[in-house]
């Protein structure tokens, strides 16, 4: 079947479902008690083609290669959620489909080239997620999957993150009980990841290591929650390539203490773990610790945060290394105390400092913050690193908070401690900005401009002497929305850093119908840029995309 064909197939089914309504659940009584069924069908279709002019082979930055070739694929999703009474049942069926793929695709490891091994593997219809379950006043129990995280993910921490491609659950059973000040949750089953990467077409297994774990937290006089928790898991393969006599195995320990009304002024929360691994037959242990206080002071809102883990190890799946694209996921995710969107290329195992973050609001409308962090890195003996991270910005509001414009910026300076030598620097500008207009038209912009320099990236002038360059990379859009129907918007990417690559300028366009208020069908045309994107600590390098993408939403 070809790209076009399937487009065409595509619009059409939307043009049948008619003039946009409003979106309802399906509602009925079943034995005199109120059932629900909600059905969420979210499909993507896309052509994806070279970069440039040429085939050209991407790396991540360890070197390993992240192949962009020609082909077009359709990625589908459906759930179905049914409620009734106490109980719940929700299940998630996914399709990957590939056209056009290349030749000797998704082949056999012995005999397939490693650019094409276990990539544009037809999966036409499979189960990938399924749970039962039962909520009352004190109880919450479940059967299949389901996501957990005990404190802020020191000690467990399984989650969705769609920017990432990453959606991990924990199959098995989940138990909650909850009694006053009292709180109780118990939790067992083996790991179930969202098994194909859109962006590149990998498809990899379910790693199913098991993990257990339990946490019990005690609200005392309605202000300090303290709590204890525990987790353990055996991996399902393990990380070194010759056998070793036992599984590998990861025991997280710890306890917080929060207290977001401690006094009228002063909120605290605090949290520290123990960590005791084996991997390859080694034993380790470890701990981490992490604290925030924040004080309210009129219009000033100050949050310090401090954090200092002692060689606390990722405890990654056991899905290969060898799949980068699977690379990010983890089952802890200890506090970074960074932003969000912090490009974080050095691991964060060893590592102790602390951020400090004042917000002033000058009036409704108007809102000033200045943060500023220091941190120390010890995770690569070779590179012991340290960070300063000052940064600023502003909230702007008008149009009774409808029109609004957030910009901010800072500086990012990485050295080695040691030598004093450049590792990495960033200087950074960000800004949000929209403008209501009458009869429900908007429009909008975000974007951000990173200007770097990096000890891995190198140059030689036209005397033949090696040098570390300056370069950009940038994102910029700009959209006219109008309010709830349509949203147009048009994009520009763009690097300049210095590699044999030959697309340096990315540009695109999209067009998105809402056809009601929850489904939706947009479609674009053009190029990202490839990079490195980090959330919360958790980074992946995503291939450069050029081509064209169709996105249907459509729920009932």
């Amino acid at each position: 079947m070809k790209p076009r064909s399937t487009l065409v197939a595509v619009v059409a089914f939307v043009a049948m479902l008619g003039v946009a309504q409003p979106a309802h659940a399906i509602e009925f009584t079943l034995f005199k008690e109120h059932f629900t069924m909600n059905i969420i069908e979210s499909m993507v279709t896309a052509y994806h083609g070279d970069i440039g002019p040429d085939l050209r082979v991407e790396t991540d930055r360890s070197g390993r290669p992240t192949q962009q070739l020609r082909f077009a694929d359709l990625v589908n999703r459906l759930n179905i959620d049914l409620q009734w009474r106490h109980v719940r049942l929700w299940t998630r069926f996914d399709t990957a489909v590939y056209m056009d793929r290349p030749a000797g695709a998704c082949g056999p490891p012995a005999t397939t080239e490693y650019v094409l091994r276990s990539r544009y593997c037809n999966k036409p219809f499979y189960g990938e997620k399924i749970a039962l379950e039962y909520t009352s006043r004190n109880v919450e129990a479940t059967l299949g999957d389901f996501y957990v995280s005990f404190g802020r993910g020191l000690v467990l921490s399984i989650r969705k993150l769609d920017e990432l491609g990453i959606d991990t659950t924990l199959r098995g059973a989940k138990f909650v009980y909850r009694d006053g000040a009292f709180a109780m949750t118990l939790v067992a089953g083996f790991t179930n990841i969202q098994n194909v990467d859109q962006a590149t077409g990998r498809f990899a297994a379910d790693p199913n290591d098991f993990i257990g774990g339990g946490r019990t937290e005690y609200r005392f006089a309605d202000k300090v929650n303290v709590g204890v928790h525990a987790t353990g898991g055996i991996q399902h393969n393990n990380e070194a390539t010759v056998q070793p006599v036992r599984k590998d195995f990861y025991m997280m320990y710890g306890g917080t203490i929060d207290a977001p009304k401690l006094t009228r002024w002063l909120g605290l929360y605090a949290e520290g773990a123990g960590q005791l691994t084996s991997v390859a037959d080694v034993r380790k242990n470890a701990g981490a610790a992490y604290a925030a206080l924040t004080g309210y002071f009129g219009h000033a809102t100050l949050l310090l945060e401090s954090k200092y883990y002692n060689d606390y190890q990722p405890w990654h799946s056991s899905v290969p290394s060898s799949y980068v694209e699977f690379a990010p996921i983890a089952y802890i995710n200890p506090p970074t105390a960074e932003r969000i969107v912090t490009e974080l290329q050095a691991p964060i195992f060893s590592v102790g400092g602390i951020r400090a973050r004042l917000d002033y609001r000058i009036n409704p409308s108007v809102q000033l913050f200045v943060s500023t962090a220091y941190f120390e890195d010890v995770s690569q003996p070779n590179l012991p690193l340290r960070f300063n991270d000052p940064y600023g910005g502003a909230e702007f509001r008008w149009d009774r908070g409808s029109s609004h414009f957030f910009p901010s910026g800072g500086f990012r300076y990485e050295q080695d401690r040691s030598t004093g030598k450049l590792h990495q620097q960033i200087g950074h500008v960000e800004w949000d900005f929209t403008q209501h207009l009458p009869h429900g038209l908007s429009v909008e912009s975000q974007g951000f401009v990173y200007i770097r320099k990096e000890d891995i990236i190198t140059a030689v002038d036209k005397n033949g002497v090696t040098y570390n360059p300056t370069w950009t990379v940038g994102t910029a859009y700009a959209a006219i929305k109008w309010t709830p129907y349509v949203v147009a918007a048009f994009g520009y990417e763009w690097t300049t850093q210095p590699s044999g690559d030959r697309t340096k300028n990315f540009f695109n366009g999209s067009l998105q119908y809402n056809i009601t208020t929850a489904s939706s069908l947009r479609v674009f045309v053009g190029g990202n840029r490839g990079g490195l994107r980090c959330i919360s600590g958790i980074c992946r390098d995503f291939p450069a995309f050029s081509g064209a993408r169709l996105e249907l939403v459509v729920r009932l």
